[in-house]
């Protein structure tokens, strides 16, 4: 049984993921090979690396490890190797110190794997909260990325693992954010069966679209991959935020991945073929406007709601 080393490349960004991924592709389906019994992933010549990064990395470690195989990694630089352990791609023992000062300042959210609707949740209240501490957003973006970052990791519960009336997920829902100068970047992934197959097995009217169409599809106002049906308002809204607010979705599943922002919607081939990948980047001067786009929604009631289901909720339980 043979040893196969992935050569990791020195930028792994969120503009040239998807070249990345697809270049990644030959060592992706080799570490699978049953001739391959250990995967050593070579971080030696990493410089950076974004959420996208971290996560799409991340789950292919899992889905290796699942798969029986022992998963090795390479060392980068010194700075490198302590943002990586930092954002707990890699191990490490907290007593070693992060060497990155700047790194240090900026709000991270390391990687979460999230194995319910709780954790899930917890993941996403913080990331929400620590964004409107660091810069003051006005309840319309704060009710926008909080509604936003629910509907995403939620799809990914419920769609992705079919989770239909289960609090639990077989496989992890990944959450992972970072701040840049002027932005937030967060990304959500899981491993589950990508939009395609959700609109295929549970919604009639677009049965026999291709993988494209679908995905294009699932952008729209009312399009639900819910065998029960929902509002299928969940990604329309993500789309709409973010073309209002001058930020990027992109979007990888289905061998598709698609690019949305206030210029245009885009859409190609991808080599994730399973699973669905989603990051969206807000700049911290958007205004998101919330109420525009949920149209029955106002942002008082959005707050009371999340009052009564997080403090009055979090009380007592009936009997």
């Amino acid at each position: 049984m043979a040893r196969h080393i992935v050569k990791l490349p020195s930028v792994f960004s969120t503009e040239r993921a998807s070249s990345i991924i697809n270049l990644l592709q030959t060592d992706y389906k080799k570490s699978f090979s049953s001739t391959v019994s250990e995967v050593l992933f070579d971080f030696s010549n990493f410089d950076s690396i974004s959420p996208v990064g971290l996560i799409y990395i991340q789950m292919w470690r899992d889905s290796l490890v699942d798969k029986g195989k022992k998963t090795f990694y390479r060392k980068s630089k010194p700075k490198t190797d302590s943002f990586l352990k930092m954002m707990n791609l890699l191990p490490y023992a907290h007593a070693e110190e992060i060497e990155d000062e700047k790194i240090e300042e900026k709000f991270f959210y390391q990687i979460h794997k999230c194995q319910s609707t709780n954790e899930c949740s917890t993941a996403h209240r913080e990331i929400v909260s620590n964004v409107v501490q660091r810069d003051k957003i006005d309840d319309e973006t704060y009710c926008a990325v909080d509604y936003m970052i629910n509907e995403l990791w939620d799809n990914a519960g419920v769609h992705g693992y079919e989770c239909y009336s289960s609090e639990s997920y077989p496989s992890p829902v990944y959450i992972c954010a970072l701040e840049e100068d002027s932005y937030y970047e967060v990304c959500i992934g899981d491993r589950g069966q990508g939009i395609y197959n959700s609109l295929q097995k549970n919604n009639p009217d677009l049965r026999g679209y291709n993988k494209k169409n679908s995905i294009l599809a699932a952008i729209r106002d009312g399009i639900s991959g819910h065998p029960n049906g929902s509002p299928g308002f969940g990604l329309y809204s993500a789309a709409e935020f973010i073309r209002k607010g001058n930020g990027t979705l992109r979007l990888w599943s289905s061998d598709c991945y698609l690019i949305i922002s206030s210029k245009d919607d885009r859409i190609y081939n991808s080599a994730i073929a399973t699973g669905t990948l989603v990051s969206f980047i807000i700049r911290k001067d958007a205004v998101l406007p919330f109420e525009e786009v949920l149209r029955t929604h106002s942002v008082c009631d959005y707050h009371t709601q999340e009052y009564i289901e997080d403090v009055i909720g979090g009380l007592f339980d009936e009997y």
